[in-house]
């Protein structure tokens, strides 16, 4: 083997290396590639959990309208924000 050829392939080695990285480690490579598919089916999940208690917020407010007052609703409401509870009552506030 000539010294020119084994720089041609040195040189193919060297490119193929260069090309290769950037396709598998690089800024739009394939590890970033899975790892914003990841990133976006977390985002997803709390899009969805997001939508579900947006939902029942706007069913709270809806409640709470002149129009048409729940008073289950509107009785925890008030005890929550005002603190009106009876003797015999205990308030449990979940997160």
């Amino acid at each position: 083997m000539s010294l020119n050829g084994a720089l041609y392939y040195l040189l193919m080695l060297s490119i193929f290396s260069y090309f290769f990285y950037h396709i598998a480690l690089g800024e739009r490579g394939v590890l970033e590639f899975f790892k914003i598919r990841d990133m976006i089916s977390t985002k997803e999940v709390e899009l969805r959990e997001l939508n579900e208690k947006n939902s029942y917020l706007e069913h709270i407010i809806y409640s709470l309208r002149a129009e048409s007052i729940d008073l289950e609703i509107l009785e925890e409401f008030a005890k929550l924000q005002l603190g009106l509870m009876g003797k015999d009552e205990m308030c449990f506030i979940l997160k």
